[in-house]
């Protein structure tokens, strides 16, 4: 096992260059990649990893931004400090400065999706949301990623079969649908209780024309809580 935490500094050098030992069975590279310089650092970096790695080991990489959800995250900040009566521009043009100055590594699940056309030697990735029903910024905004290496003991396929979400889309719905599927199912379209609110909000204020006063953008829950999700049957 080789750990990159938080506490170490990302050196501009060939990374993990210096890296005595191996080959490892798992490194971790947690809640660190958002203070590499870019994206190309981190496809080094994980070439470097997967280099290092026992045939079928693994890489965690934890707590990774996810650019796809930023500008919801921001906007719901944005709003938190607005008062009603401020031009909706106003809040539109504070939103497209943060994004822009936006200092961090922020990182699109499909780019590790995409890491088998770049690193060969990459058998499987896996996104995962956080684990945990208490709305914070890791479970909601954050995502941790598992890399395998080809070699070791042969894998079954994970997904045998892809459905789309019910809908409407119940967890009474999805109950029905595990428990009719194969073996190995995947479900798409599963709206996200966890981001459904500031996804409602950022929709509301690209709606408002720039003078339009802001009002209250009042949004309800909606969605699925992933926790339920993984509750529905204990063998997925």
């Amino acid at each position: 096992l080789f750990a990159w935490h938080r506490a170490a500094s990302p050196s501009r050098d060939l990374p993990l260059a210096a890296l005595k030992g191996g080959p490892f069975d798992t490194i971790v590279i947690n809640s660190v990649a958002q203070y590499f310089p870019g994206v190309e650092y981190l496809m080094d970096v994980l070439a470097s990893a997967v280099e290092r790695l026992a045939p079928g080991g693994a890489i965690f990489v934890g707590d990774v931004r996810n650019r796809a959800l930023l500008e919801m995250k921001l906007c719901e900040i944005e709003l938190q400090k607005a008062s009603p009566d401020a031009p909706a521009g106003e809040l539109q043009a504070r939103l497209r400065k943060r994004l822009y100055e936006e200092s961090e590594l922020v990182l699109d699940p499909n780019l590790f999706l995409s890491l088998q056309q770049r690193l060969p030697e990459v058998e499987d990735v896996q996104v995962e949301l956080k684990l945990g029903r208490q709305p914070s910024q890791m479970t909601r905004f954050r995502y941790d990623v598992v890399i395998r290496k080809r070699g070791g003991t042969p894998r079954l396929p994970m997904v045998a079969n892809t459905r789309q979400a019910p809908v409407p889309c119940t967890l009474e719905a999805l109950k029905t649908l595990v428990q009719s599927g194969p073996t190995s199912l995947r479900v798409t379209g599963i709206s996200n209780a966890r981001v459904a609110a500031p996804l409602a909000a950022l929709r509301v204020l690209h709606a408002r024309s720039p003078a339009d006063r802001l009002g209250e953008i009042a949004v309800g829950t909606s969605g699925i809580d992933p926790e339920d999700v993984r509750a529905l049957d204990a063998n997925y």
